[in-house]
């Protein structure tokens, strides 16, 4: 039997190839990894030897796969193949020749919180700047050393002149970071101190970054015959440094590199894969090819229209529980947002209705520290004998009443109920701490009339959120998402005006069952999405600003393309149906805001893709086209549906996320609005870093197509 029996055209052609470098072009649901495994086990059915082999992926996971499949496939010479991750196999090599660049060989690898305890003691308070901030900031430095830094880029700034120190320190401690191992395999690849290999495969190269692109140029001046497989359309992590530009340009790093494309998709059905084909044609800078499906034509795509993000939850749980109802597992069915906060808000509709669900990449909202602190403050207000959620909150935010302060009242009450004891006997303590526990029953008291205006009342006028977002302010987004989320849960579990004692039951019931920990609909940013496959996905907040969404510093050139890169990723994650969402409005801050759809929705428009037509006489409303007139409707004019009149609406002809000029301080994004038409004050980052509020009127459009 050939190791080669039961390729494609294609995937034989990138198996069988052994003259010189060769770059992969494996589209999504191509059969990559069968390519990979195959072309694998066929050089060692032809003599190759497997210490000479090194395969390169960018997870353990990935690593692991590969290993376990050539195994199934050549048996124990599987064994012999150098594969893992870059760190992994840097490290693997380092140990063994770290002497001969001068390193220790018994040096330690600092993970993430190591590193950051390292930098916190490199930080003065003057700095102004998180030690994540500094190490992101140190990293990209790391990447791209000539690099320009701009005045205002205070972070990036700070890691010039903090670089040498935040090195001699990693010395001085015997140590490396993960960065560092990648920079030291450099150093033994680039001087020749490890053994030869004849071939180097690099599996999801579009996803690699400067410093690796010379790792493998390093590998190609000492004979190595490199082979780079991945997906531009794909590259999706260039905030992190990723460097597409590598891929792109593989065939002029290596002269004389073969192209072979794998364009046949085994994994979604054609309405799929031609929305996603037109979306990324747009694209300028790729390599170009178009996905070809052979599953049939299937269902058409949905774009939905929605009043506000709370119908828009609404219609996702719809649309996922018909599905569930139609046969489909709920596991076989994910949402996939741009951001974790859209999320929460489609978790609560889900748990609101008993579908269970799993939230991938972080934890469920029901299960958050700051969402369970002021749950405490409500459970206080309908059981005021609750010592536990007493106990909880009684120094969040910070009153002066520690744990000598709390000591001594639990002393004094002596068993009784913590929270009528301090109301009866207040007088009794110190100063100090009266003037702790007058802060805390200014919150309690009185119990409020709803639990929207108890929420309010802790998270705003209690000082609960901008406590909790000054302590850990590199998470300070995630938790005012996730209050958000919880301020919204008050109209969807319990109606405007549902009482405590309701709510209460209705979140304890949805948070107690188990919805969010295991098997169901999986709940995921379209970043975690990335190799994934599901039959059917819901797709929300497709509306300009949010997504794409833009770099409001400016600093990357490329941002809409690989925002558009992103959409593409989401849609192929779809085996047989996709519905897309965008809302006409939507709160941000507590505030609402006018949205319109995203241009991605245009991009995709065509044969295939069916669209939902505005309520003539009330544009908060949408109604679906007639069964009848589905089947034989053509392909919306997205650009002519979605017009939306933003004249009377907050911010007259202005949204969160347009791009704009202004003739003295030049381009910059809107960040938010206050006001209406023409004299709305408009928040704007500029390019070179500055927040200014600016009168509409003094304001014009910029290029959409450039952030």
């Amino acid at each position: 039997m050939s190791f080669l029996d039961g390729l494609n055209d294609e995937q034989r052609l990138a198996a069988e190839h052994r003259d010189g470098h060769l770059l992969i072009l494996a589209g999504a649901g191509t059969g990559k990894t069968r390519t990979l495994v195959h072309r694998l086990g066929s050089l060692l059915e032809q003599g190759q030897p497997a210490h000479r082999l090194m395969a390169i992926t960018f997870t353990n996971k990935a690593a692991a796969e590969l290993k376990e499949r050539l195994k199934d496939l050549v048996g124990s010479k599987a064994d012999r193949v150098v594969c893992g991750t870059f760190h992994g196999v840097a490290a693997r090599y380092l140990r063994q020749l770290s002497s001969r660049i001068g390193w220790p060989a018994d040096f330690l690898i600092y993970d993430d919180a190591d590193q950051r305890s390292l930098v916190s003691g490199l930080l003065s308070s003057a700095d102004q700047v998180t030690p994540g901030a500094l190490i992101k900031a140190m990293e990209r430095l790391r990447l791209n050393p000539q690099v320009a830094i701009p005045t205002w880029d205070r972070a990036g700034q700070l890691a010039k002149a903090r670089l040498t120190e935040y090195r001699a320190a990693l010395a001085k401690a015997g140590a490396v970071d993960f960065q560092g191992l990648v920079e030291g395999f450099v150093a033994l690849v680039e001087a020749g101190h490890l053994p030869p290999f004849d071939e180097v495969m690099v599996d999801e190269f579009q996803d690699t970054d400067r410093l690796q692109h010379r790792l493998l140029e390093g590998f190609a001046q000492h004979g190595s015959r490199v082979v780079a497989v991945g997906d531009d359309d794909q590259s999706i992590y260039g905030w992190r440094g990723a460097d597409v530009s590598g891929m792109l340009s593989f065939e002029k790093t290596y002269p004389g590199a073969s192209r072979v494309t794998l364009a046949r998709n085994y994994r979604s059905v054609q309405t799929v894969l031609d929305a996603a084909n037109r979306l990324i044609g747009k694209n300028r800078d790729r390599l170009g090819k178009v996905l070809v499906g052979n599953r049939g034509q299937g269902d058409d795509l949905e774009v939905t229209a929605v009043a506000d993000d709370r119908a828009e939850q609404r219609q996702v749980v719809r649309q996922l529980s018909s599905w569930i109802d139609a046969g489909l597992p709920a596991s076989e069915l994910a949402v996939l947002a741009r951001t974790n906060a859209q999320l929460r808000s489609i978790e609560i509709g889900l748990a609101g209705a008993r579908v269970p669900y799993r939230l991938v990449g972080g934890r469920a909202l029901f299960e958050t520290r700051e969402v369970r602190d002021v749950m405490a403050f409500l459970r206080l207000w309908v059981q005021p004998d609750s010592d536990l959620d007493l106990l909880r909150i009684i120094n969040r935010p910070t009153r002066g009443l520690g744990k000598v302060a709390v000591d001594k009242i639990k002393t004094s009450a002596a068993g009784r109920p913590l929270l009528p004891f301090l109301r009866q006997h207040y007088d009794e303590f110190s100063a100090r701490t009266r003037r702790g526990i007058s802060r805390l029953l200014e919150v309690l008291d009185p119990v409020p009339s709803s639990v929207r205006e108890g929420l309010e009342r802790v998270i705003y006028d209690g000082g609960y959120l901008e406590w909790v977002c000054q302590r850990e302010p590199e998470r300070a987004d995630d938790r005012e998402a996730n209050l958000l989320s919880l301020l919204d849960s008050a109209s969807t579990l319990a109606g405007p005006e549902g009482d405590l004692i309701e709510f209460l039951e209705a979140w304890s019931l949805a948070g107690g069952a188990d919805l969010g920990r295991g098997e169901g609909v999986r709940l995921m940013t379209i970043h975690a999405s990335k190799g994934l496959e599901f039959s059917a996905l819901c797709l929300p907040g497709w509306e300009e600003g949010l997504f794409p969404m833009p770099d409001p510093e400016g600093g990357r050139f490329d941002q809409l393309e690989e925002e558009r890169r992103l959409a593409y990723v989401a849609l192929t994650r779809a085996r047989d149906r996709a519905m897309i969402t965008w809302a006409r409005s939507r709160m941000h801050h507590g505030r609402t805001l006018p949205g319109r759809p995203s241009r991605f929705i245009t991009d995709i428009a065509g044969e295939g893709v069916r669209g939902y037509a505005h309520h003539p006489l009330d544009g908060r409303q949408v109604q679906a086209l007639p069964q009848a007139q589905r089947k034989s409707a053509q392909p919306v004019a997205y650009d002519e549906l979605a017009q939306v009149d933003y004249g009377d609406q907050e911010g007259g002809v202005f949204v969160p996320g347009d791009p704009v000029e202004h003739e003295r301080f030049g381009r910059g994004v809107i960040q938010s609005l206050r006001g209406s038409g023409l004299q709305t004050k408009v928040e704007v980052r500029f390019a070179d870093g500055s927040v200014r509020t600016i009168i509409a009127s003094f304001l014009v459009p910029a290029d959409s197509m450039e952030f």
